[in-house]
């Protein structure tokens, strides 16, 4: 695994719990007891003492903040279903007739104190209310409060389960905070107090998505940290970058709705607000490297331009991370305990890493670019967007209304004598006919949304439309193709032909082939460079050996150079034919590049219209006036919009130009008649607007059945015995009729426009010949297109074949050189050593000479001084006779000592201080102070072993 896809294993991991609201103590028991007394009277009251106590206990166990997160989640959880059953049988308001001694007050969530930052701390003056859905908006709030701190305290480092859990936590804290967005639980749409309201509602549940998705890319990238046996999970780093860019998205809404609402942007601490912001940026920064170790290719380095642009863009966004840091203390950033615990480093130690992991990914791309690659980095907004992989959604209210919220056990148990069995279950029953209505009003409207899609697709409307010739729809002001038409043209094609054709047009085949050719020139330039080097190294060895040679003649008894280089000469000279032949090859591959994409530019293709057998010829339309076009059989694949310019315009045939009023050319327009795609894109904008309506629809018949409470009336006393529940309940659902009759004329609506559009269809079809160019034209496009795509890869397989060959040859080129480098090297040290032994050799000869004439000017010396002594003493014996010596031969010197005879006493000593006579040739010693005599010489130097070559074996 490389270490980009290393670098992928980490996440910033700090996450944010939510804080619990605080309230203030409340007894309910004397308010309660005391409307139950004056309502149902002391004996019906005393039956709910227990009740009230038992509410009143919950609430006091809910606000005790010691417990673990689990323990209150369930403490709060029971106390919302009380409150559920509580509100069904008495109804607290300020109005004088109910409940009205009841003031739930709250401190808001998010309210700060001096000393605390991202701590929720709640400030010093709480809301209140005199309502029971006020209460419930706030236990609401503290159960998906809870939620959320549940999801940090999960060991999501320890085991992959806790990661799961997390994820799940924050799921259902989201589907709650969606909850009391909505009220639909809570039977009331706003309620005082900022961090209850639907705005922050809103936002809360986009953060804790962010979370949960978060929990998923952590899960992806294999960051959890699970110590397993098992080697760690293959990385695909295109799932991280989508998963990452997803995780941006739901930051970047969460960020979005604080800082667009002004009642929420006051009352957020900054440091929440940047502590979003940098979490929304540091994953667009993730997601840009995870897509940017996608784009490359290993192995041949395709992609390193897209891999250059978005790391030097997810650096740029590490410096907004930074910057939005500044806001968030990096105590609190990188707090535990804001993270459960869960061990992953904070926010500015992570922006540090990996910025510095970005830097040295992209230095070390940016080096191998410049070296080897050459391939342009392309502007980051040209790129194509990361598309997000939504992995997490908020659970469904039903589910969490079932699990937490769904009042079973309490209202068995709580004030069952103040409303009967059978109420519960009328009002239950009514509630699903509710529920069955709107999903039955819903179904339809849905089906037919459906069906008139299909119905759309079938008749290929409005594509067709915008292949009209001169149809008013397909070009903009500017006269260039619009998106709608371009992407029209392109549906008639086979879908695999669509792939390629979006593949090919993506790589700008003109910028693409002119981009080969320049690597191609730039890969011969520096295998010419090598070879230019390596003979440049070899010439001036061989003259080196060739200056030495003259100066020291026989004793210079090395091998001459060109013995030794025969064989990488021959070599250099075999690359050098290749190389010839290689820019042969590349000179007429950029003649054919350059004809195929119209740089020509010749008289003769100016002049001469281009054969018919050529690929594409005659396929683009025509217009009044038109310029010159370049005649290469690639120019359509380098324009926009190919597959329409490519595909013949249906145009009405003559026929029917002159024929019925359905038919619709110059002369029908005279006389003020639409023609028939006006009529038919008239249509279906109706049919758009009627879809478009459709959504507000469905809207008000859930905010119908919000609205719709009967619980007043059951406890009004029409629950009686003689009460007919089903009358009541007909009655009461006939608030729904205009809603239904809303839904209906919806529908009938559609089939009205359908069934008019069917016939301008069949006029259409019939008038422009429709199922004719479908069978002619759409073929020869494709088949056009087809030739003009496998060209473009043929073109696009020679440059890279070329490619290869010049990597190849550089590479030997390069060894080569360095043999020659070091064959240079070698023969220089060799250079060296055998100059300086020659001239050592001289030297010793000429010290030679010097003691030896220094000898014989001592043995003349001596000479004369023992022929003095012997004229001086008188001699024991006489003197031998005197040999006559001829002329240049060197003098015999009398010998000092003669040998005694046997029997005869030995000679006298010699006299102390006089030296030895020296033997005859020996060299005398040296006097005192004088150098010692050179070592004998050699009569030639040793023989030297000569460099050999690899080349040469």
């Amino acid at each position: 695994m490389s270490s980009s896809l290393v670098d992928l294993r980490t996440s910033p991991g700090l996450l944010i719990g939510v804080h619990a609201k605080r309230a203030e103590s409340l007894s309910l028991i004397e308010p309660l007891s005391s409307y139950l007394v004056s309502v149902y009277g002391e004996a019906e009251a005393s039956t709910c003492a227990d009740d009230i106590s038992s509410i009143s206990a919950m609430r006091s166990a809910m606000l005790d903040d010691s417990p673990a997160p689990q323990i209150r989640l369930e403490r709060a959880c029971k106390y919302f279903r009380a409150l559920a059953v509580l509100e069904t049988r008495i109804t607290v308001s300020v109005e004088t007739e109910h409940t009205n001694r009841l003031n739930f007050r709250w401190h808001d969530a998010f309210k700060q104190s001096q000393k605390s930052n991202l701590t929720g701390r709640a400030s010093t003056a709480p809301s209140g209310g005199v309502s029971v859905p006020h209460e419930k908006a706030s236990v609401l709030f503290n159960i998906a409060a809870l939620q959320s701190q549940l999801a940090i305290s999960a060991p999501r480092v320890a085991t992959v389960d806790g990661l799961k859990r997390a994820a799940a936590s924050f799921q259902e804290a989201a589907g709650l905070f969606a909850m009391l967005k909505e009220g639909s639980t809570l039977k009331a749409p706003t309620f005082s107090g900022v961090d209850v309201s639907s705005e922050c509602a809103a936002m809360l549940e986009k953060l804790m998505l962010a979370q949960a998705q978060e929990c998923f890319y952590e899960k992806v990238v294999g960051s959890s940290g699970v110590a397993s046996d098992a080697a760690p999970p293959a990385i695909n780093p295109k799932i991280v970058a989508r998963v990452a860019m997803q995780v941006s998205t739901y930051y970047s809404d969460a960020h979005k709705l604080i800082t667009t609402s002004a009642k929420l942007s006051a009352h957020f601490d900054k440091a929440w607000v940047m502590h979003i912001q940098a979490k929304a940026t540091m994953f667009a920064a993730y997601a840009e490297r995870a897509a940017a170790v996608a784009a490359k290719d290993e192995e041949s380095g395709d992609g390193i331009g897209e891999e250059l642009s978005r790391l030097k863009a997810a650096l740029d966004m590490c410096a907004d991370v930074k910057r939005f840091l500044g806001f968030v203390p990096e105590s609190h950033a990188a707090s535990g305990a804001a993270d459960g615990g869960a061990g992953h480093t904070g926010m500015h130690a992570c922006n540090r890493e990996l910025e510095a992991s970005l830097r040295t990914t992209y230095a070390k791309s940016s080096r191998e670019n410049d070296t080897v690659y050459l391939a342009r980095v392309p502007a980051h907004d040209t790129l194509p967007a990361i598309s997000p992989a939504n992995m997490v959604n908020p659970t469904p209210h039903e589910a969490l209304y079932n699990k937490y919220l769904k009042a079973v056990e309490e209202a068995k148990e709580l004030f069952t004598r103040l409303v009967t069995d059978a109420g519960a279950k009328s009002l239950s029953r009514y509630t699903e006919l509710v529920d069955s209505l709107i999903r039955e009003e819903v179904d339809k409207l849905s089906s037919a949304s459906e069906a008139a899609k299909t119905q759309l697709q079938a008749w290929r409307m409005p594509d067709l439309l915008l292949l009209v010739d001169g149809f008013q729809g397909s070009k903009d002001a500017m006269g260039m193709v619009t998106d709608a038409a371009a992407n029209a043209a392109m549906q008639t094609l086979a879908p695999a032909l669509q792939d390629e054709m979006m593949r090919v047009v993506s790589l700008q085949p003109a910028a693409a082939l002119t981009e080969l050719a320049e690597q191609l020139e730039s890969l011969r330039t520096v295998c010419q460079r090598e070879l230019v080097d390596t003979t440049r190294t070899l010439d001036e060895e061989a003259k080196e050996d060739a200056h030495y040679r003259s100066v020291y003649g026989e004793r210079w008894n090395r091998t001459a150079s060109d013995a030794l280089t025969t064989a990488i000469r021959a070599q250099v000279a075999d690359y050098e034919t290749r190389l010839a032949q290689a820019a042969n090859s590349d000179q007429a591959l950029n003649r054919r590049m350059n004809s195929e994409l119209g740089r020509d530019g010749g008289a003769a293709s100016q002049q001469q219209p281009p054969p018919p057998a050529d690929l594409l010829s005659g396929a683009v339309e025509s217009i009044a006036s038109p310029p010159p076009q370049p005649s290469g059989r690639l120019v359509p694949l380098c324009q926009p919009a190919t597959a329409y310019h490519m595909l013949h315009k249906l145009r009405p045939s003559l026929i029917h130009a002159s024929s019925t009023s359905s038919v619709m050319d110059a002369s029908a327009e005279a006389m003020g008649v639409q023609s028939i795609p006006d009529r038919l894109i008239a249509l279906l904008m109706k049919l758009d607007e009627l879809a478009r309506l459709r959504v507000p629809l469905e809207d008000s018949l859930r905010a119908q059945k919000n609205r719709d409470n009967i619980l007043p009336r059951l406890m009004a006393g029409e629950m009686g015995e003689g009460t007919d529940v089903d009358a009541m309940f007909a009655e009461e659902l006939k608030k729904y009729d205009p809603l239904k009759g809303k839904v209906q004329a919806s529908i009938d609506e559609q089939h009205r426009l359908l069934a008019e559009a069917a016939k301008l269809v069949s006029d259409f079809e019939e008038a422009y010949e429709v199922k004719q160019w479908q069978v002619n034209a759409v073929p020869r496009a494709s088949a056009d297109l087809t030739n003009a795509v496998q060209l473009f890869r043929e073109v696009q397989g020679s440059f890279g074949e070329g490619i290869r060959f010049y990597a190849s040859l550089q590479e030997a080129a390069g060894s080569l050189r360095g043999q020659a480098d070091s064959f240079a090297e070698a023969r220089r040290l060799q250079k060296e050593e055998l100059v300086r032994r020659l001239e050592e050799e001289e030297a010793g000869q000429k010290e030679a000479q010097r003691l030896q004439r220094e000898l014989e000017r001592a043995e003349a010396a001596r000479a004369l001084e023992g022929l003095s002594l012997q004229q001086q003493q008188p001699q024991a014996y006489p003197p031998p006779p005197q040999a006559q010596q001829p002329y240049g031969a060197p003098p015999q010197y009398p010998q000092a000592y003669p040998p005694p005879q046997y029997g005869a006493p030995p000679p006298p000593p010699p006299t102390y201080g006089a030296p030895p006579p020296p033997a005859y040739g020996a060299p005398p010693p040296p006097a005192y102070g004088a150098p010692p005599p050179p070592p004998p010489q050699y009569a030639s130097p040793p023989p030297q072993q000569e460099f050999q070559n690899p080349a040469a074996r």
